[in-house]
């Protein structure tokens, strides 16, 4: 392989040499610019940009401590009271009648269930998780929701049946 590489070369004129010379120099000159140079430049003005949502997402979920913190001194209503059955079937429909997409569940045992969700809309997501806990015997047992670009959540939610 590098012996017909040397045999191209050498019969190469010097121009057509300058030439192939110049159009590799501009090709490293290309992946140096848009592999090195360009990702370090904008890496301050990523970060800025995540630090930013991260101080929104922060306000957000102190906004919703403060609200459960709130619901969670106040005495409601007294949850309606589901069967394991009735729990699995209404985390499925309310879920669809929210727009949220359910991409995985998984069982454990009659009164634990695990959904995952990609990319659902986070106002959606919340609202949802608050309306059932609020409304029914229903408790998060688990939750781990991660921002996904570019708009929207990924989580993980664990829902648990709480009463007999």
């Amino acid at each position: 392989m590098i012996r017909q590489v040397q045999n191209i070369w050498n019969g190469l004129n010097r121009r057509e040499r300058l030439l192939v010379a110049l159009a590799l120099g501009l090709f490293a000159l290309l992946l140096f610019w848009a592999l090195i140079y360009r990702p370090v430049h904008q890496y301050p003005a990523r970060q800025e940009q995540a630090y930013k949502r991260a101080v929104l997402d922060l306000k957000l979920m102190q906004k919703a401590q403060k609200q459960w913190q709130a619901i969670g001194g106040q005495a409601g209503p007294t949850p309606k009271s589901l069967t394991p059955d009735a729990f699995r079937a209404l985390l499925t429909r309310t879920a669809a009648e929210k727009d949220l997409a359910i991409v995985r569940r998984q069982p454990k045992g009659d009164r634990e269930v695990s959904l995952w969700f990609e990319g659902v809309d986070s106002t959606a997501l919340y609202g949802w998780m608050s309306e059932l806990v609020k409304t029914y015997n229903i408790s998060i047992a688990r939750a781990q929701i991660n921002r996904e670009e570019p708009a929207g959540v990924r989580a993980m939610i664990s829902f648990r049946l709480e009463g007999n």
